[in-house]
């Protein structure tokens, strides 16, 4: 397996600053602690989520609880009437009074389910998905004494609907703004919470919150757990009429383990997390890029293709159909020292059409995920869901700072136009064709490499420089020059471009420059001079142009 080192730009576009208010979490504005709302005292009830929606969103709601063994059966399960039957043993298998009519721990689970939906929306998907409402279907709503809302100074970030996407995108990482969310926690209730005084959530994209606290356990264990549960189902083994208010109003997320079992992606997750095993029976070529975050951090990405190649594209009857793939792994901190902590996991299908990308690999994909600064362990790979093969990936994953206040480019990111700007939120660790940042995607390789006849686009944002005191505006002169990366000689050089902000958007039209051959490897050498602080500073970018097709 080898590993591409071009570089990918990612950009902080959609940063709007939410303006809503959770109804029973929120009483007052941001920026003082408010007391929670008190709970309604009820008794546990069957949870209304709809037949349907139970059936199409089961993996969904409850991936935080099964284990590896029901994922994969519930996957094999092919009709409704086959997952109905699953549904029914799924609870089934958990009930703790099964001689009664009641499953305590079915409706006490969807009933925190329920609450989740409800009360976590606005984030471009169900609120039992998100960070917040997984935390809260574990721990429950009697495990959250406060919260603390804290909202920058200035004000939300507005923009017209057909304003310029770099002209937002320069307005938005000025700003850096972003809501961060504190639950102030009854560590009482539940074990798992131990030493966890708080739990802090930091808006990312649009209204999407992460949650940045490290160290909590999301599982069932945790969920049963609950000193409300565990007083619920023990006072209802000894009387079945007995109803216990709120029971049902806590946490849950996802499951930090697996049990070992006969599955290749079980068997790999835990060579993984166990020895860090790589394995190379599929063509795998990625890359790392890094952008700043709010509060500090860094937002990560990760970029990919698969070799074409080993990929199974034979449907029923020998019919060429796309190959069922999967992206799993995780992103691990080891340097706490209760041990490392698994951080993000990554858990995602996708297809590979037959004649996508180029003839030898597939087109580029990423996900990514907000991190501080820091060492990391990137443990990750694919599979062939069809021939099962595998190629799994451990290697440190160093997340740099970009608060050192020093001039400094972030990744530069090469792309083909048109830049597509997107009215759904970002959702963070979601496969996505080429790049997805922000409220905008674009069409990357992870190559860099581009045909003879393109124009590709620049997007990259200059940090650290100065303001014009008699402007307020930064002062920018960029110059830009195509190497030979063999030899470094120059092939052409564009105009320079003087520009008075830090969002940098910049076409390159291959076609314009006689002495590029199909088939080279070049460079992009980027002189920026900060003209407010006198600072200068170089970067390069590798890029190929594409051999051209044989004439037929």
């Amino acid at each position: 397996m080898r590993m591409k080192v071009s570089i990918v730009v990612l950009l902080i576009c959609g940063l709007a600053v939410a303006g809503w208010i959770e109804a029973e979490l929120l009483r007052e504005p941001g920026g003082q602690r408010t007391r929670a709302a008190a709970s309604q005292r009820r008794a546990p009830q069957a949870a209304q989520i709809e037949p349907q929606e139970l059936l199409e969103n089961f993996d969904k709601i409850v991936e935080l609880i099964w284990t590896d063994e029901e994922e994969d059966a519930w996957k094999n399960a092919r009709t409704d009437e086959q997952k109905q039957a699953f549904i029914v043993s799924f609870w089934e298998g958990r009930d703790p009074t099964p001689d009664t009519e009641d499953n305590e721990f079915r409706d006490l689970y969807l009933g925190r389910v329920v609450t989740a939906k409800q009360r976590f929306v606005g984030e471009g998907k169900e609120g039992y998905e998100t960070a917040r409402g997984q935390f809260f279907i574990i721990y429950g709503g009697n495990a959250i004494r406060e919260q603390q809302r804290n909202v920058p100074q200035q004000g939300a970030i507005t923009g017209a609907d057909n304003e310029d996407p770099m002209a937002a995108a320069n307005r938005e990482l000025s700003s850096g703004r972003g809501v961060t969310l504190i639950w102030f926690l009854d560590t009482s209730i539940n074990p798992f919470l131990e030493d966890k005084e708080d739990v802090t959530f930091a808006q990312q994209f649009g209204n999407v919150y992460t949650r940045t606290t490290r160290g909590i356990e999301l599982s069932q264990e945790a969920f049963l757990a609950n000193r409300d549960v565990q007083e619920f189902i023990a006072a209802r083994l000894a009387d079945p009429n007995f109803q216990m208010a709120d029971a049902g109003a806590g946490g849950l997320t996802r499951s930090s383990g697996g049990s070992p079992g006969a599955s290749p992606i079980t068997t790999a997750m835990q060579e993984l997390m166990e020895q860090g095993v790589t394995r190379q029976d599929l063509g795998l070529y990625f890359n790392q890029a890094f952008i700043p975050a709010p509060g500090g951090n860094t937002f990560s990405i990760v970029a990919f293709e698969v070799d074409k190649q080993g990929l199974t594209f034979v449907g029923s009857q020998g019919v060429e159909a796309p190959a069922a793939m999967r992206a799993f792994g995780f992103i691990v901190d080891e340097s706490p020292e209760e041990g490392p902590q698994i951080l993000h996991q990554i858990n995602s299908d996708f297809a590979v059409a037959p004649h996508e990308g180029t003839a030898d690999s597939s087109r580029t994909r990423s996900f990514g995920i907000t991190l501080p600064p820091g060492t990391y362990r990137l443990a990750w790979g694919v599979m062939d869901q069809g021939s099962q093969r595998i190629t799994t990936v451990s290697e440190p994953l160093e997340v740099p700072s970009f608060a050192a206040g020093e001039l400094m480019l972030t990744s530069v990111f090469m792309y083909k136009p048109p830049m597509q700007r997107q009215t759904d939120a970002i959702e963070v660790g979601k496969l996505y064709d080429g790049a997805r940042i922000g409220s905008v995607s674009l069409d990357i390789d992870v190559d860099n490499q581009f045909d003879r006849s393109d124009t590709f686009e620049l997007l990259y944002f200059v940090l650290g420089v100065g303001t014009d005191p008699s402007t307020q505006q930064p002062e920018i002169e960029i110059d830009y020059r195509i190497l030979e990366a063999a030899t470094g000689t120059s092939v052409a050089r564009l105009p320079t471009q003087t520009l008075n902000h830090a969002a940098i958007g910049q076409p390159i039209p291959l076609a314009n420059v006689e002495q590029i051959t199909p088939g080279g490897s070049y460079t992009l050498e980027i002189v920026v001079r900060d003209m407010v602080s006198g600072g200068e500073l170089t970067h390069e970018v590798p890029f190929v142009v594409a051999e051209e097709d044989p004439v037929q």
